[in-house]
């Protein structure tokens, strides 16, 4: 619950905003009935966006070559991750983003079930990222890889990637996905033909599905 709450963020609030201290670090039990929350997610997610420019910054330098991806959070409240996703994408931060629908967590009141590929939400947020990446960048989305979850689930939850638009899929995690043999089910069905890239021309690439 200290996350993002620290002292020195608070201290830098405070000052950018002249807002005394004694109210500003009221606004992490206050959170959305405070008078200064607008305020506040407005600036926190300055301070992510601060960072998300400095890593592409820092790997461009570097390394021109490389496509960048983002995750962003499966959040269904502001406050949680405070990410411009497609702030990001429209100033050329990434190049792509991977939409995260594995774990929800009880402690932040989640409402969404891990295994509602499915969920309104899910497939709203989706459809928002979709349409803008699928324009000016990739997606995808990130499926989780658990004992607990059949493939039979993890095929269903790719054919639901695909229907919100998403170029392709990433699994969390690898130790779990090899463990649960998830590649022998996958094989057999939704991913038993080859894949193409999203980069492919658009003509080649329907001629391949045609074929397939």
């Amino acid at each position: 619950t200290d996350m993002g709450y620290d002292y020195i963020t608070l201290q830098s609030f405070s000052e950018k905003y002249s807002i005394p201290i004694n109210e500003v670090d009221a606004i992490k039990t206050e959170l959305f009935t405070s008078p200064h929350w607008l305020k506040w997610v407005e600036y926190r997610t300055s301070l992510v966006t601060d960072m998300a420019k400095s890593i592409s910054e820092t790997v461009r330098a570097v390394r021109s070559d490389v496509n960048l991806i983002a995750i962003s959070a499966r959040d269904s409240v502001d406050h949680f991750y405070m990410q411009d996703m497609t702030g990001w994408l429209e100033a050329g931060l990434f190049d792509g983003v991977c939409l995260a629908l594995y774990e929800g967590d009880e402690a932040e009141n989640d409402p969404i079930d891990e295994l509602a590929y499915d969920d309104s939400y899910i497939t709203s947020k989706g459809d928002i990222i979709g349409s803008f990446t699928n324009r000016n960048a990739f997606f995808f989305t990130a499926l989780e890889s658990d004992k607990l979850i059949s493939g039979e689930v993890i095929a269903n939850a790719i054919g639901e990637s695909r229907l919100i638009g998403s170029n392709g899929y990433i699994f969390s995690n690898l130790d779990s996905f090899i463990a649960q043999n998830y590649h022998l089910a996958l094989n057999k069905g939704i991913a038993s033909n080859e894949a193409f890239s999203p980069l492919s021309e658009t003509s080649s690439a329907m001629k391949s599905i045609l074929e397939a």
